[in-house]
Order: C-alpha cells, then sequence, then structure tokens
C-alpha cells in the first residue's frame, strides 16, 4: 500500500486489493501455479515462501510497525494464503462464488484482529 491508510480501514483495504489482483487471470495463474509446484517441488516451496516472506509479511510487517508487527503480519499472511487456497486453488463454495464486497465483510474482522497490537499495554483504534 502506498498511501497511509487508517488502522481501522487497513483489514478491508488490504482484501480488496488482493482480491483485485488475483481476480486478474495472469496474477492469478502465476500465483496457483506457485502454489501448486511448491507441492511437489523444494526448490519451488522455497520460492513461495521467499515470495510470501517479501511481498506480504516484509511490506506488512514495516508497514505496520509496533510490537510483535512480524507476528501479527505473519498471522495476516495465513489469512491471505487461506483465502487464496479456497476461494481460487480449491474453489470450495460459497467462498469461490462470493462477490468481493462479501469476502471483505466476512474477513475483516479477523484481518483486523490479526493486524492490531496485542499483549500488555497494546491499544486498539478500532476494537471489535
Amino acid at each position: 500500500m502506498s498511501a497511509k491508510v487508517p488502522p481501522e480501514h487497513l483489514a478491508p483495504a488490504l482484501l480488496r486489493s488482493a482480491l483485485s489482483a488475483w481476480d486478474r487471470p495472469g496474477y492469478r495463474d502465476g500465483l496457483a501455479r506457485l502454489f501448486t509446484d511448491a507441492l511437489a517441488s523444494e526448490a519451488a516451496l522455497r520460492v513461495l515462501r521467499e515470495y510470501l516472506h517479501t511481498e506480504m509479511v516484509g511490506r506488512l510487517t514495516e508497514y505496520i510497525g509496533g510490537v510483535d508487527a512480524g507476528r501479527r503480519a505473519a498471522a495476516a499472511a495465513t489469512i491471505f494464503s487461506g483465502l487464496f487456497l479456497t476461494r481460487y486453488l480449491l474453489r470450495l463454495e460459497p467462498v469461490a462464488s462470493l462477490p468481493a464486497d462479501d469476502v471483505v465483510a466476512q474477513l475483516a474482522p479477523a484481518l483486523r484482529s490479526a493486524l492490531g497490537p496485542h499483549g500488555p499495554g497494546a491499544t486498539r483504534a478500532n476494537p471489535r
């Protein structure tokens, strides 16, 4: 994300951004190939792991900052990876055919929780 998004809008903005990218066939197909190849090849698994670490966890860690940012970003990556797997690879219904706005509405609270600060002294801009 290039512009700073207020914390209360970050989860839906990230989900919309991911869904928008993944709904483009070229992008989705390349990422799907990377996921499926990773199941069969140690080399492809390393590429996928590095991609997720650099492009998702690393960037998000830097963006959100603060206490345990790396752990919170990794939790968010888990949500995104699960969404990609169920919606685009497994095509699990009803997730596969839900409108993007419905996916955002369903997953934003979980993603917001994953991204929010945790532990002693942590405060949330937008508690659940």
